[in-house]
C-alpha cells in the first residue's frame, strides 16, 4: 500500500510458501511495475534475509518498522510514534 492506502501489487502463492519468501516475490512484482519506488517499510517479521536480498537483487531499501502499541501514541495526538500510520506494507 502506499501513502494513500492505495495497493501497488499483490502476489498470490500456494500455502507451503513461507510469508519471507512470498514477501521477496511481492517485492520483485513491485519493482518491475513501480520502478520509481526505493524505500519499503515493514514489520519486525521481515527482518534478516529479505533486507539483504532485496538491496542487492531489487535495489530496494526495507526499513523495519517496530510495532507502536496504542499507549505509546503522542499525548493530544492520533499519530503513532515512528510514522507508521502514513504507510503499511503487509506481506
Amino acid at each position: 500500500m502506499d501513502s494513500n492506502g492505495l495497493l501497488l501489487a499483490v502476489v498470490v502463492t500456494i500455502a507451503a510458501i513461507e510469508d519471507r519468501d512470498g514477501a521477496f516475490r511481492l517485492l520483485a512484482a513491485l519493482r518491475a511495475h513501480c520502478s520509481t519506488i526505493t524505500l519499503v517499510w515493514a514489520v519486525g517479521g521481515y527482518a534478516g534475509r529479505l533486507i539483504g536480498s532485496s538491496k542487492g537483487a531489487l535495489s530496494l531499501t526495507v526499513q523495519v518498522v517496530k510495532r507502536v502499541d496504542e499507549h505509546q501514541r503522542i499525548p493530544g495526538s492520533s499519530a503513532q510514534v515512528g510514522g507508521r500510520e502514513n504507510v503499511r506494507v503487509d506481506f
